[in-house]
């Protein structure tokens, strides 16, 4: 694949990772909690199309109870 497929590959997999975690009722925390070190690693990916979807993922799941909210401060 080319840089661009990569790159590609990536935003469609961060659109549809957060797009699982924005429906309710929310998935359990397991899911998130299994898909958290991964998407920390992604945070010093340069593309910034990707990385506002990847906020939008951390949005979308901390949008609930505090519980999520200190998950995703504690991992």
């Amino acid at each position: 694949l080319s840089t661009s497929n990569n790159i590609m590959l990536l935003r469609k997999g961060i659109l549809s990772i957060s797009h699982c975690f924005r429906s309710k009722p929310y998935p359990p925390l397991s899911y998130f909690r299994t898909a958290l070190p991964v998407l920390r690693t992604l945070f010093h990916h340069s593309d910034v199309e990707f990385l506002e979807n990847l906020l939008w993922t951390f949005s979308f799941f901390t949008d609930g109870s505090n519980g999520r909210i200190q998950l995703v401060v504690n991992e």
